[in-house]
């Protein structure tokens, strides 16, 4: 939070939450799935992509809660002359640098499911096609 003051008016505005999408347990080079433990390896696949969209999105609905919050506090300071001090928007650079690693989080975790899936479909097409009777 950074505290502000307007004149007699203090002012603060609330921090971006920290991001939460820690780095998804794939790893790249492993040999093919073996045919009977693909479906396993979907299941795995969905809740890990399950996982990324929901760390994904509650930070983002934080902070556009948090934008809205500060839209709240500043919108009535508009068209009134004021003096700012020092520091009063760092909580805006700590949200964008925040912002940038949620996004480079985002990004690699895409890469390793799609990875992940490759890795699947690549699997799938080794095993042999059993037809129902």
């Amino acid at each position: 939070m950074v505290a502000t003051s307007f004149g007699a008016k203090a002012l603060t505005l609330d921090a971006f939450p920290n991001p939460n999408d820690p780095p998804l347990p794939i790893k790249s080079g492993e040999p093919p799935i073996a045919c009977d433990q693909i479906i396993n390896r979907l299941v795995a696949y969905n809740q890990m992509a399950r996982q990324h969209d929901q760390s994904l999105t509650s930070f983002l609905g934080d902070v556009s809660q948090k934008v809205g919050g500060w839209y709240g506090l500043l919108s009535p300071l508009e068209n009134t002359p004021q003096t700012l001090a020092a520091g009063t928007f760092l909580a805006l650079k700590d949200g964008s640098d925040k912002i940038s690693q949620i996004t480079d989080m985002a990004y690699d975790n895409s890469a390793l499911l799609a990875a992940e899936l490759d890795h699947i479909i690549g699997s799938l097409r080794a095993c042999p096609v059993v037809k129902n009777k």
